[in-house]
């Protein structure tokens, strides 16, 4: 029963890996933010691309988190977001 625990974990952990990485692109790139937004003409200012690249940086250290090799020795970064997501509410 612990591995399957484990192995879903495993899994989770991959997924959100996988999804943020994906995400990272249209962070960096104003075309592919554009294609993604469905906007035609998408030309952001420095501002806005300074913003996205903080934000890119800081998905890339939380994929770094998530696609580490032991998640089951990760679960109080789990409890601190599961925490702030809970207060966002």
């Amino acid at each position: 029963m612990a591995t399957r625990k484990i192995t879903f974990l495993r899994i989770s952990y991959w997924t959100g890996a996988i999804v943020d990485a994906l995400a990272i692109i249209p962070l960096l790139s104003a075309k592919v933010a554009g294609m993604v937004q469905g906007t035609s003409n998408f030309n952001p200012g420095n501002d806005y691309m300074y913003a996205m690249a903080m934000a890119a940086s800081l998905m890339a250290g939380w994929v770094s988190l998530l696609g580490g090799s032991n998640p089951s020795g990760r679960t109080s970064q789990v409890i601190i977001a599961f925490n702030f997501l809970m207060r966002r509410r």
